[in-house]
């Protein structure tokens, strides 16, 4: 006698795994091979690998792989899981001119973090694209970020100007435009530009064509006036005299009248009238006036033995005879005059004379000078 087998035949079942779709199950009979069903299942953002025993194993068969003995159990059900790989998507966030931007890749159904962005000058509005998914999709995704631009104003301060006006000025972030032209004046002193602060120096021109002033939106800049004091020119003119000046001062600076002088005159005051004490906003020019001085001369009759010879009144830079002599002497004959008692003859009878003297109402004696007779 011969023992005669029969072959057991099983089933193979296969499961999704979180997949969709559906794989009709085969049959299988022991000792022959045969070929598995192709996969029919699918799974958004994943990727079929193939076959395993259990769900959440490597894989073990390929798609439609020829298989035997998976099973030695008549009528049995073998199940194969289908295995999935996690397909990786890029993400970009760009930040479109500003800062912040994020790439790089997520598995599909992983957190997506929306990158905070910013941009100097700018207010975020929104995503291009709209609004990015909590997780990622089964695609690569693109996000451009949307920006508003930044207004600001510019004020105008005259920082001690004493007329005129400028009017406030807008302007945008990134754009060009010009300051407002200055309207304010200063009594002496002439706009030399802008600054922010006070006190600070020049920063920007008369209406120099400025951007980016302030990043805040709908932020105020206040730019003050810088001022040059004007130099302006005195003259003050001794006008024939010595110790006149000359020079530069700016507006408001102190105004120091020199001490003029003048041989022979007094200075009686200065022409234009009392200079200022400061320097006003204007050239100025003074010219001294000058009075001749008076003085006296007088007559010494220097041993004479009678008679009198009257004083005469002289005027500086004026011509004027002496007074005849008047004087006599007994035994001695009148030779001329001289400013001391035992000097030679310096003037002659009626001799006209000028500038004996520069003090003013000063006096000046004369002596008689006399030859004396020898007798036998």
């Amino acid at each position: 006698y011969t023992a005669q087998w029969q072959e057991h035949t099983y089933t193979v079942a296969y499961d999704a795994n979180g997949g969709t779709g559906t794989t009709e199950s085969s049959t299988h009979t022991y000792d022959v091979p045969k070929a598995l069903n192709a996969n029919g299942f699918s799974r958004v953002g994943w990727t079929y690998l193939g076959w395993s025993t259990t769900p959440n194993g490597s894989v073990q068969f390929s798609n439609g792989q020829e298989v035997s003995n998976l099973t030695g159990d008549n009528g049995a059900t073998v199940t194969l899981y289908a295995v999935w790989s996690q397909n990786d998507y890029i993400y970009n966030f760009l930040a479109n001119g500003g800062e912040g931007g994020t790439s790089g890749t997520l598995h599909y159904g992983d957190p997506v973090a929306v990158p905070a962005v910013t941009k100097t000058g700018y207010t975020f509005g929104f995503w291009a694209e709209g609004d990015p998914p909590a997780t990622m999709p089964a695609s690569n995704i693109l996000f451009t970020a949307v920006w508003f631009v930044h207004t600001y104003t510019v004020t105008y301060n005259g920082n001690s100007a004493d007329g005129g006006s400028t009017a406030d000025s807008a302007h945008t972030y990134d754009t060009l435009k010009a300051l407002t032209a200055n309207g304010f004046n200063k009594t002496g002193f002439s706009f030399a530009g802008w600054s922010t602060t006070p006190g600070g120096a020049v920063e920007y021109t008369d209406s120099e064509a400025v951007s980016n002033l302030t990043a805040e939106d709908e932020g105020v800049v206040t730019l003050y006036a810088q001022w040059s004091a004007i130099d302006y020119s005195f003259t003050f003119d001794a006008n024939g005299g010595t110790g006149g000046t000359s020079g530069t001062l700016h507006y408001g600076d102190p105004v120091v009248a020199p001490s003029v002088t003048r041989p022979g005159y007094t200075f009686a005051g200065w022409a234009e009238g009392v200079p200022p004490e400061y320097m006003p906003n204007e050239n100025i020019i003074y010219s001294a006036v000058w009075t001749r001085n008076f003085y006296t001369v007088t007559y010494n009759g220097n041993g004479a033995t009678g008679g009198s010879t009257a004083d005469s009144s002289h005027r500086y830079d004026t011509a004027k005879v002496l007074t005849t002599n008047g004087y006599t002497r007994i035994g001695g004959i009148f030779q001329g005059w001289s400013t001391t008692p035992d000097g030679n003859v310096q003037y002659t009878n009626g001799q006209s004379v000028l500038n004996l003297t520069t003090q003013p109402y000063g006096t000046v004696t004369l002596y008689a000078v006399w030859y004396l007779i020898n007798y036998d």
